[in-house]
């Protein structure tokens, strides 16, 4: 029996570029459902495939070919069936810079880096509050943007938690869970989003030609 073999990283235990195996596959009608085990935790992931007998030979590094019923067979990118992974994205109009710190923000929460990922949170808000006012430290930076308006006050107070969770991650001996970390991602989201995409969003509105 053939084996079919695809490197991707692993969902379950987060091993980047897992040489996971199978000896089976099951055919659709339409397209083909590869189940694999990753070597490093032995749990299954099922990607899809699709027969492509006009797949060009340049393309081969980009792709994981299989040989199904003899015909060529090409995974689909990015096309997990099993498990079903919801997987957040840095918000739209965030600069690059941060957009770049919190996406490692993201990374290492998908890795179980619990407290590396509060930290980086804490890292993009202290950069995100810098551009709007950079006369305080961050503590008291919150409680004049809230004051000024330029954020909630509920937005302040989250923030301001983060502030402190950030401080207890560098400085005492305290673990934080799953739920700690991704309530800190999530809300570090809503932040940019309520300062980056928003605005540009309002502006690119009023920007428009009216259709009128």
């Amino acid at each position: 029996m053939p084996e079919y073999v695809a490197t991707l990283d692993c969902p379950h235990c987060k091993t980047s570029k897992s040489g996971m195996r199978s000896h089976t596959y099951i055919y659709t009608g339409a397209t083909y459902r590869i189940p694999l085990s990753c070597p490093h935790c032995d749990e299954i992931v099922v990607v899809g495939a699709d027969a492509d007998t006009k797949f060009a030979r340049t393309n081969w590094a980009q792709e994981t070919i299989f040989n199904l019923d003899d015909r060529r067979c090409v995974i689909q990118r990015n096309h997990l069936h099993y498990p079903v992974v919801m997987k957040r994205e840095v918000p739209n109009d965030v600069p690059g810079k941060i957009g770049r710190i919190y996406e490692e923000a993201l990374d290492n929460f998908h890795r179980k880096n619990f407290e590396t990922s509060v930290l980086l949170c804490g890292k993009v808000l202290d950069l995100a509050t810098k551009g709007m006012d950079q006369a305080w430290k961050l503590e008291k930076r919150l409680k004049a943007l809230a004051t000024d308006g330029k954020i909630t006050a509920s937005m302040a107070d989250w923030a301001e938690e983060i502030r402190v969770d950030r401080n207890t991650a560098i400085h005492d001996d305290e673990d934080f869970t799953k739920d700690d970390a991704e309530d800190i991602v999530i809300f570090t989201e809503a932040f940019l989003t309520y300062i980056y995409t928003l605005p540009a969003l309002i502006a690119s509105r009023r920007q428009a030609p009216d259709p009128n």
